[in-house]
């Protein structure tokens, strides 16, 4: 829902408030007919704000629809990329790589030995 159709909405409610005092004033003077049309007028406003948001609400869910379909299954291709990016940032700041490099032996990276074959 763009700016002009929020604003015609909230027009329709200025106007059926304009109206339904207009009713109020043209019964309080004696002229019922009037005071009936005022209040016709009101509902029908009131009906066309509701009928506004009902759309905007049936466009919301059909735009996440049309999203949702539109993406390609799976993880997105960015996301993807940044968890590869950060395990290789991970890999060269390791002093020595547990599974091949140090033959899975546990060690103090202060005093690595094998620190020159790393880079």
């Amino acid at each position: 829902m763009n700016h002009l159709t929020r604003a015609l909405a909230g027009l329709y409610v200025l106007a059926s408030a304009g109206l339904l005092r207009c009713a109020v004033i043209s019964e309080q003077s004696g002229t019922t007919g009037y005071s009936l049309f005022f209040v016709g007028c009101t509902v029908l406003f009131g009906l066309a704000a509701a009928h506004h948001a009902w759309h905007r609400d049936q466009l919301h869910a059909a735009h996440a629809l049309l999203e949702r379909t539109a993406r390609p299954p799976g993880p997105h291709a960015a996301a993807v990329a940044d968890e590869i990016a950060l395990a290789w940032h991970g890999l060269n700041t390791a002093c020595c790589l547990t599974s091949w490099e140090t033959h899975g032996q546990q060690h103090d990276p202060t005093h690595c030995t094998r620190k020159d074959t790393t880079a």
